[in-house]
C-alpha cells in the first residue's frame, strides 16, 4: 500500500475579507477518479493544521479535493480536484 501527504494552502478569510471565526477545519476527499470524489471516495478530517496523510492507497492515479467545515458542521462546496500519481516506496 502507498500513501500521500497533502498540504493545503488555506484561505482563512471569507468572501468579504473577514476572518473565518467559525472554521472548524477541513475535510479531504480522495478517490481514483474525479467523479467518485464526493460519491464513493474516502475522506479524512484534517482540522485546521492544513496537512493530511492518506494511507492505504493503491499505486496509481488518485484525485483529491477539500471542503471547509464550520463549527456547526456545515460543509462548503468542494475545491477543484487535484490529480496525484501515487507510487510505491
Amino acid at each position: 500500500n502507498a500513501h500521500a501527504t497533502l498540504w493545503l494552502t488555506s484561505r482563512l478569510l471569507d468572501a468579504e475579507g473577514e476572518p473565518l471565526g467559525d472554521l472548524e477545519g477541513f475535510r479531504l476527499y480522495f478517490a481514483p477518479a474525479p467523479e467518485q470524489l464526493m460519491e464513493t471516495g474516502g475522506s479524512i478530517e484534517v482540522g485546521i493544521e492544513a496537512e493530511g496523510l492518506v494511507t492505504g492507497l493503491s499505486v496509481g492515479e488518485w484525485h483529491f479535493a477539500v471542503t471547509a467545515v464550520d463549527t456547526a458542521g456545515n460543509e462548503s462546496l468542494p475545491s477543484e480536484s487535484v490529480q496525484v500519481e501515487v507510487g510505491a516506496r
